[in-house]
C-alpha cells in the first residue's frame, strides 16, 4: 500500500509573515503589522466580496421596491373594484363582471367579501366570483 503524496503548496507574498506570527510578538509596531496581515489574509474581507455584496444588496433593494410598487397597485385595483361592488350592493344595481378567463357574469350583488363577490341572477341562483379574477365591473 503506497502512501499518498501531498504536492507542495504554492507560496504567496506575506506567507512568511504569517508563519512568523506564531512567534510571540513583542513590539507594538509588530503587533499592529501582525493584525493587518491577519485581516488581509481573511478570505471574507476580500475586496471582490465587498463589491459583490454591494451589488447584491442593490439588486435586493430594487427587487423589494418593485414588489412594493406591484403590491400597492394591486391593492388600489382591488380596493376600487371592491368599492364599486359595495356601492352596487347598496343600490341593488345590476352589474356585469368580466373575469380573467373571459367569462362574463351578470346579476345583482348580494354580498361582497374581502376576496369575493356573490352575484344573484334573475332566477335566484347565486355565483361566487373571486376578486383576484375580476377584470372589469360595469354597473348599470
Amino acid at each position: 500500500m503506497a502512501l499518498l503524496e501531498v504536492p507542495p503548496t504554492k507560496e504567496f507574498p506575506g506567507d512568511e509573515d504569517l508563519r512568523q506570527s506564531r512567534v510571540a510578538v513583542s513590539s507594538p509596531w509588530r503587533r499592529r503589522r501582525w493584525k493587518e496581515r491577519v485581516h488581509t489574509a481573511d478570505p471574507l474581507r476580500h475586496p471582490d466580496l465587498a463589491r459583490l455584496g454591494r451589488a447584491l444588496r442593490d439588486q435586493l433593494d430594487e427587487t423589494l421596491d418593485a414588489e412594493q410598487h406591484a403590491a400597492r397597485a394591486a391593492a388600489r385595483r382591488r380596493r376600487s373594484l371592491r368599492d364599486a361592488l359595495l356601492e352596487a350592493e347598496d343600490r341593488r344595481a345590476a352589474v356585469r363582471v368580466s373575469c380573467i378567463d373571459g367569462q362574463l357574469y351578470r346579476g345583482t350583488v348580494v354580498a361582497v367579501g374581502t376576496d369575493h363577490v356573490a352575484l344573484a341572477d334573475g332566477e335566484g341562483a347565486e355565483r361566487l366570483v373571486a376578486l383576484a379574477h375580476v377584470v372589469t365591473v360595469q354597473v348599470s
